[in-house]
């Protein structure tokens, strides 16, 4: 084989080789110099979906994890019961303010659809029951109301043992998203503490906690 042509396909192969390594060099410089593709908001959802079900799986009896949003009312949060399960909890419009930032009758459907039970204001669901969508405040209406111990003001579901946590951190995640209109996790704060009030560290969460 000529030389000539031997040095012109030892060059492609450098050229080849040469390309290779300035990709990996410049992705390397990226990350050193914390220019490496910042996460999509997608993304870090995903990421928080994982790891509040691993949370929720370390809660024992009589903890609770409660997520916030930093400057609303909005919160989902979670009892641990032991043996008897978990019931989590979602804000509704009893306890958010202000005014305008209260949730829309459509939103209490997007709530239903996603799983929660509706607030019942203490009445028991078993009987005849309507929801009432026409005033600033959704209700559950129901023919001879009976107090229920079990009923919540909060959106509310309860989950018996064995528990999916994964189902249980999805809803969280997109009740967060879909209904409280969050856009990014770096807008939600976590507590977490025991029925003694002891406060509980879940550092994995990568979320502020919460000063009390």
């Amino acid at each position: 084989m000529p030389a000539d042509e031997q040095v012109t396909k030892s060059d492609k192969n450098l050229d080849h080789e040469w390309s290779q390594q300035e990709v990996l060099t410049h992705a390397a410089v990226q990350q050193i110099h914390g220019l490496a593709p910042t996460p999509t908001a997608d993304m870090e959802w995903a990421r928080l979906t994982k790891d509040l079900s691993l949370c929720l799986a370390d809660l024992v009896e009589d903890e609770y994890l409660v997520l916030s949003h930093k400057r609303a009312n909005y919160s989902v949060q979670f009892a641990a019961q032991g043996q008897f399960g978990m019931r989590a909890e979602a804000a509704s419009n009893a306890y958010i303010v202000p005014e305008e930032a209260r949730l829309t009758p459509e939103d209490y459907v997007t709530m239903a659809e996603l799983g929660w039970r509706i607030p019942t204001d203490a009445i028991q669901e078993s009987r005849p029951q309507v929801l009432d969508l026409t005033g600033h405040l959704p209700r559950i209406l129901t023919e001879n109301p009976v107090l229920d111990p079990d009923g919540c003001r909060n959106f509310f579901v309860d989950v018996s043992y064995p528990i999916d946590f994964g189902v249980l951190s999805e809803l969280a995640v997109r009740t967060f998203r879909e209904v409280y209109s969050v856009r990014h996790p770096l807008m939600l704060q976590y507590k977490a503490f025991n029925r003694d009030g002891l406060e509980i560290r879940f550092p994995t969460l990568r979320l502020k906690r919460k000063e009390t």
